[in-house]
């Protein structure tokens, strides 16, 4: 296992076999196949793009990317590369959310037709990573994602429409809370 943080004292610390200062570094070990992108999301796209073009597998934490047009750079490069791309929603690997989405392709609670998510919690350090625009800071790209991705799965069709609101008075502007409704063609809705 290798580690890259730019405080090589931190990639010591993971008890990983090697340690660098750089991610560069790390992504030009030829002993690492696969990368688990864990920085803030400012740096995801960069940093999968530069492990695909240097053969690497990427694992990235969520969000994937800042926005579409990010994701899509990323799953082209790692198709250019022949190489996998995961966004790490870790909940969806819980034996308990494979049981519930057995319950609900067996059909025992009925047809899904709305499904409601939240996740909140307050910040209480002004100088969080997660409070800064450009590192791709705010609610829904830090837990605002969970509650998309987690009815999406749970809806079982595409979202048709979206319509959304922010409140955006954090630092640096980025949104504190929102709220969203995905609308499926089917007529089926989250919340």
């Amino acid at each position: 296992m290798a580690a890259a943080s730019r405080d090589p004292e931190r990639a010591r610390s993971l008890g990983a076999e090697r340690a660098y200062d750089s991610y560069d570094a790390l992504l030009d070990d030829a002993g690492v196949d696969a990368v688990f992108i864990t920085t803030h999301n400012g740096l995801h796209g960069e940093l999968a793009i530069a492990a695909f073009r240097r053969g690497k597998h990427v694992i990235c934490e969520k969000p994937l990317g800042m926005n579409a047009a990010e994701c899509e750079r990323m799953v082209a490069a790692a198709e250019q590369a022949d190489r996998m791309l995961m966004e790490a929603f870790m909940y969806r690997y819980h034996p308990q959310v494979a049981a519930l989405q057995d319950v609900v392709r067996l059909g025992r609670v009925g047809e899904v037709r709305h499904v409601s998510a939240s996740f909140h919690f307050q910040l209480t350090r002004p100088d969080d990573v997660r409070l800064v625009r450009e590192f791709g800071g705010g609610a829904l790209l830090d837990v605002g994602c969970y509650c998309v991705n987690a009815s999406r799965l749970f809806l079982g069709e595409d979202v048709a429409e979206v319509a959304a609101t922010a409140v955006t008075s954090g630092p640096d502007g980025v949104d504190l809370e929102g709220r969203a409704t995905l609308s499926c063609a089917g007529g089926a809705a989250a919340d």
